[in-house]
């Protein structure tokens, strides 16, 4: 099982946030912020849709439906879209489609 690292990321991670922004990114979560029994490769991709303050809110791209949160200091960076797996690209898709009553996207 190979997880993600700086060399996944746009600019090798590190300060790439603060510079590219994360909301609206597929993010990678470093492996100390997940418990050990979450510790893959499908924990660590996580869709931000939002930030408040110091927290980013979004969605692990595991295909669970459940909204997560995260400090900056557990994010390695911005995922270089090269590495996007077609597993996570699906969960994405499902979270980016519109809805149909109102058009605007919608965490599900």
């Amino acid at each position: 099982m190979k997880f993600f690292d700086e060399s996944h990321c746009v600019d090798g991670g590190g300060l790439t946030g603060v510079r590219v922004g994360y909301v609206n990114k597929v993010l990678v979560v470093d492996l100390d912020a997940l418990a050990d029994d979450w510790q893959c490769p499908e924990n660590q991709l996580f869709w931000c849709n939002e930030r408040v303050y110091e927290r980013l809110i979004g969605t692990l791209l595991n295909g669970e439906p459940e909204t997560e949160s995260f400090h900056h200091s557990d994010i390695i960076g911005v995922l270089d879209e090269q590495y996007l797996p077609d597993w996570a690209q699906e969960c994405l898709e499902a979270i980016r489609e519109p809805q149909p009553e109102t058009g605007q996207i919608e965490m599900r």
